[in-house]
């Protein structure tokens, strides 16, 4: 019997270990070694050391303020000491928006306990990129912001969802995070896979945080309805 502890692990090695030609104002977060994979093993171990089904859900890419600096998606290092209650590496301190609001709906769908027995989080590219602007700054990139790097991303989303989907996942909803261009470019890539029956798309958690913040409390519900209906589609299988 494979738990998705071994299974995820042996994952995060193949994202690590993947090799891309990109070009050169762009590169790769692909940090799980060291102390990240020491959070990402503790995390593992303490919620997914188990063979049972699981939900999953969709985000981008990992950032470079979240996953880029604990290895878990929407998680920054406060989320991942306060919450998961892993120390993680104390000089590398980070606050990512998005893992605020997220960490909050999970709060209201029962805590993290409850929530990471139900659901496995993952993003279209687990990878995430960084792009040199102008100023000379590396920010936070999409897979999808120009049609050369969806290009040469497309053979390893497929590879790593193919891998994902090696576990015990509930393959008749899945929750997109992003109702824009990350829910399209999954549509489409499932028209073309088969990956799942159907794809319930959700405001990302950044778009809410910067645009949405005084709706937050309904957005939390909104969440917390999503999750459930997915739960309940795992449940009736």
């Amino acid at each position: 019997m494979i738990t998705f502890n071994k299974h995820l692990l042996e994952f995060y090695q193949f994202i690590q270990q993947y090799s891309f030609d990109l070009p050169k104002d762009i590169k790769a977060i692909q940090t799980y070694e060291g102390v990240v994979f020491e959070n990402l093993s503790k995390f593992f171990k303490q919620y997914y050391n188990d063979a049972n089904s699981r939900n999953l859900i969709l985000g981008i890419n990992p950032g470079r303020k979240g996953a880029g600096v604990t290895g878990i998606p929407f998680t920054d290092s406060e989320r991942l000491n306060q919450i998961l209650g892993i120390k993680g590496d104390k000089g590398k301190k980070s606050y990512e928006p998005s893992a605020d609001f997220f960490y909050k709906a999970i709060h209201s769908y029962g805590g993290a306990k409850e929530f990471y027995n139900d659901f496995l989080v993952s993003s279209v590219s687990p990878v995430g990129f960084l792009k040199l602007n102008k100023r000379e700054n590396w920010v936070n990139y999409n897979y999808y912001d120009d049609a050369e790097l969806k290009s040469i991303c497309q053979a390893f989303i497929i590879e790593s969802m193919d891998r994902i989907l090696e576990l015990p996942i509930n393959r008749k909803k899945v929750l997109c995070l992003g109702s824009g261009k990350n829910y399209k470019e999954l549509l489409q890539l499932n028209e073309q896979h088969n990956w799942f029956e159907s794809i319930i798309p959700i405001e990302h958690p950044r778009y809410i945080i910067q645009y949405k913040r005084k709706d937050i409390d309904a957005y939390k519900l909104k969440y917390v309805s999503a999750l459930t209906e997915i739960k309940k589609s795992q449940l009736d299988s």
